[in-house]
């Protein structure tokens, strides 16, 4: 019941397409406990060169995690372990947030992160 609860009212569930994506890898801004935060981290790097930074793992429907503000994917640590047997999660941190990186002319509005979301999707294997 707690499961249903929780994809009902706080996430987004969603379809894959297939194909793979080639993942730019880089050495995070800080230090993560691998205790806490296992993940293998992933990146895309958007067409302004900077990388947003997301967590891919598991199998099966597909579950984006989208943060608020300010926060990170990190936020879903708890969630992702119990969820990535059934389920493919996503995490993707906005820019400027966890693991992603930003340039200094970002403003953090919610247009712009919405922006780098829909170029996430656009840039990844991911239909929606």
């Amino acid at each position: 019941m707690l499961r249903k609860t929780i994809l009902l009212t706080s996430l987004l569930l969603l379809t894959a397409c297939g194909n793979e994506q080639q993942q730019i890898t880089d050495q995070p801004k800080f230090k993560v406990d691998k205790s806490l935060f296992p993940y293998q981290p992933h990146y895309l790097e958007l067409k302004n060169g900077e990388k947003l930074h997301y967590v891919d793992i598991g199998k099966g429907p597909i579950i984006l995690m989208l943060h608020g503000n300010p926060t990170w994917s990190f936020l879903y640590h708890h969630l992702i372990n119990e969820l990535r047997q059934d389920f493919r999660l996503i995490a993707p941190d906005y820019l400027g947030f966890g693991l992603s990186t930003t340039s200094e002319n970002y403003t953090y509005t919610p247009q712009e992160h919405a922006e780098a979301i829909r170029a996430f999707y656009q840039g990844t294997t991911y239909c929606f």
